[in-house]
Formats: C-alpha cells, structure tokens, sequence
C-alpha cells in the first residue's frame, strides 16, 4: 500500500511518498478465508454424515426382509423351484448384497466413533495386501511398490488406513478402464511451518507419506475440488455411490493426517496421505487368519423368542429361523415378548430381538426376561450395532449388524446356544 502528497514551500515543490509493507496483513486475511472454507466444509461433512447415518439405519430394516427372504427362498429344494426363478432370486441376492455394502458405508461414513488405533507399519500393512490389491486391479493394470525401508510407523487405526488404501486403489482402477500402471510408495516428509501456515489440519513436524498415483484419466481442477464432498461422483450411477473418497478423508483425519491431490486430465492422478510419524518404534508382524465362506447352520429344535417392532424384518427373521430347525415365537414389541415368555410353557433357549426399539430397548428387555429364566441367551440384532455398549461376557450376549447374511445370523445362533466364546460382530 502507497501514498503520495504534494508540499509546497517557498523554495520548490516536494513530493511526500509514504509506502507501507501491507504483506502481513493480506496473508492474515488468506488465513482466515482458507479457514473459514474449511471450517464449512467440515461442518458440511458432518451434516451430512448424521443424514446418511439416519437414511441408512431405516434403509437397514428393509434390507433385512429382501435379503433374508431371497436367501430363505433359495434354501428350497431345486425341484420345488423353476431354474427361471433361481437365476433371478441369486440376482436379487447380489444386488441386496451391494446394497448392503453401501448401507455400511455410509453408517461408517455418518457414525463419530473412538478409533481402534495401534502402532502401523504401512509398508508393512502395504506388502500384506499386495495380493488383494492386485486382484482389485485385475490384469490389465500393473502394480509397483515403491516402499521406503526407513518409512517411520504411525499410530492409527489399522482398518481405517488399510480401507482408505482401499478405496484409493479401486479410484484409480476406475481411472484406468484401458489398462495401465499404479505405483504406491511410501517415504518420510518433513513439513515446516512455511508449508502448512494456510491449511487447517496441516501442522509442522515429521509425516509418513504414502502415495497411490496412476496413470488414467485424470482429473479437471473443476473435479478436484469437489472429489472429498459426500456423494460425488463422476462414475456412472451403477457404478460410484461418492461415499469413498469423503470417508478417506474422514479416516486420515481422524488420524491427525491430512490428504493432498494432484492430477493432470489425460495424464493420471496421485494422492499423497500424510499421517503424523512416530520414530523408533517397530511394529512386530502379525498373522493373517484365513478367512473360511460361512454357511449356514442348523438348528436343533431349540426355541427362540423374535423381537422386532418391524413387521418385514420380524417375519423375514422368523421364517428363516423356522426353516433351520427352530421353534420360533413372534413379538412385535417389547411388551408382547414379555407376555409371551411369562406365558409360554417350556424352555426359551434363545432371545433375538432388536436393540433399538421405541419406549424399551433391546437391554431392557434381555433383563427382564433373564431375571425370569437367568440360563436364557441374548443375541442383538441392529442396524446400528457399533454404537451399542460393549458388554461383558457375562452378559451372554452377541451382537449382529443388520442385515446379516443367512450364514452369519446361522453361526453366531449355534455358537452363542452352544456356549461358544461370545464376540462381539462386526
């Protein structure tokens, strides 16, 4: 900023210019622009986060009666079912089942939860994968790893980072719908405050950088702005929910990271996540469990009492359990599934019900009906599984994230009536 006057004297004109170094004060105010941005953008996220976290959760009950009936019908025998209903029944498995995957994503997407978080190697993390990664990008893309023995480890949750590569992954697959070439690479960067003064969540200090570059499409800058918003997309319907990216940015956030995006339209795209390092820790190897299909069990005549206030998911649940073997009593309520228990003659092995339901809730239910039978067994069943207490084992109870496959609700029944270890589901 400048000034000028003009002073007259007797003797000759002067001209007075006073210059003021304005520098300071105009990056101040960039600051506070790029903060205020980002600041609605994380409130935006959040927003729109608990609004698809409440879709979800209701979207969750209808899942359960279309999922779990396609299955029940696809349990008859082949001869009592046209093979021209078979291959539209598998159909309607597949797309419950894809459905039901993005039910998940966006409840992990709208729930504030404690991260799980522990030493992470992420080459480490990165090499175990390797496999996995490969199959997501199938042959036409080649996969490099470029992995810096020295990369220093973080403290994260693991399966936060580990989708977040993920989802990384499948974005740059999609880039690359004619084959080409991903590199994921992994370094330590050290950022000063010169490189992070306008950036809300950049802080100064050592990071580990791990980096997902292809070689695709690309991607205008116009796109690149908007790519971290919920529900954005540029992959046809079919094919992108716009759940994916905002959740990694979600995830390396929460990890005290942030993520940067460079891209080039007809020369490809690199994302680079930036996770605060922790030195001089070493993370031991850990073993992978192989992962068996489950299928489904049956049951052995014992009598289990079906609690759900919604009448598709309490008529789907109880078909399904009739077919397995069970004897199955039906409440459409807390108060219904009291008045049945008190009435019922016999044993009731089993209470399945649903955790959230209006004036008593799943808890308070089991604790009535085991302070009138303490040996009866409680399984939860809710679209919401993750934000119900834990509990201890001495509870003798399981909790089953709607809608689950016939498979897993078949399983988790045996072993919790057989006095199996009772873990909490996923």
């Amino acid at each position: 900023h400048n000034s000028a006057w003009l002073i007259e004297n007797a003797e000759e004109p002067l001209l007075l210019l006073m210059i003021k170094d304005m520098t300071e004060q105009k990056q101040a105010r960039e600051l506070n622009r790029q903060l205020q941005i980002q600041l609605q953008h994380s409130q935006k996220m959040k927003a729109i986060g608990q609004l698809a976290a409440g879709v979800a959760h209701e979207f969750n009950n209808i899942l359960v009666g279309i999922n779990l009936n396609a299955e029940l019908m696809l349990l008859t025998p082949e001869n009592e079912i046209p093979e021209t209903f078979r291959g539209p029944l598998k159909d309607i498995q597949k797309s419950g089942e894809r459905a039901a995957e993005l039910v998940k994503q966006m409840l992990a997407f709208g729930r504030k939860k404690e991260p799980n978080t522990a030493w992470v190697d992420l080459n480490l993390l990165i090499s175990e994968n390797r496999n996995i990664l490969q199959r997501i990008l199938g042959e036409g893309i080649t996969l490099n790893l470029e992995l810096n023995p020295n990369t220093n480890p973080v403290w994260a949750d693991e399966a936060e980072i580990e989708q977040a590569l993920m989802n990384l992954v499948v974005n740059a697959r999609d880039a690359m719908p004619e084959g080409g070439t991903l590199c994921i690479s992994t370094r330590n960067v050290e950022y000063s405050e010169d490189h992070v003064s306008c950036e809300l969540n950049r802080l100064p200090g050592a990071y580990s950088q791990l980096s997902v570059k292809d070689n695709g499409c690309g991607m205008s800058s116009e796109t690149v702005e908007q790519i971290f918003e919920p529900f954005f997309t540029t992959k046809p319907a079919a094919m992108g929910t716009g759940l994916g990216l905002s959740t990694v940015f979600r995830d390396i956030s929460n990890a005290g990271g942030f993520i940067s995006v460079e891209s080039q339209l007809g020369e490809g795209t690199e994302f680079r996540i930036y996770l605060p390092q922790h030195q001089g820790k070493t993370v031991k190897n850990k073993s992978v469990e192989a992962k068996s299909p489950q299928r489904h069990v049956v049951g052995g005549g014992e009598t289990i009492l079906v609690c759900d206030d919604e009448a598709m998911v309490l008529s789907a649940v109880s078909a399904l359990l009739e077919a397995l073997g069970y004897n199955v009593i039906r409440a459409s309520g807390p108060e219904e599934a009291i008045e049945a228990a008190i009435s019922h003659v016999g044993k009731i092995s089993l209470l399945l019900t649903d955790y959230n339901m209006p004036k008593m809730n799943g808890r308070q239910l089991a604790k009535q009906l085991t302070q009138l039978d303490p040996e009866m067994k409680v399984i939860y069943l809710s679209g919401m599984a993750r934000d119900i207490p834990d509990f201890s084992n001495a509870d003798q109870i399981e909790v089953i994230q709607k809608p689950a496959k016939l498979g897993v609700l078949s399983q988790k029944i045996r072993t919790v009536l057989d006095g199996g270890v009772v873990t909490r589901s996923k």
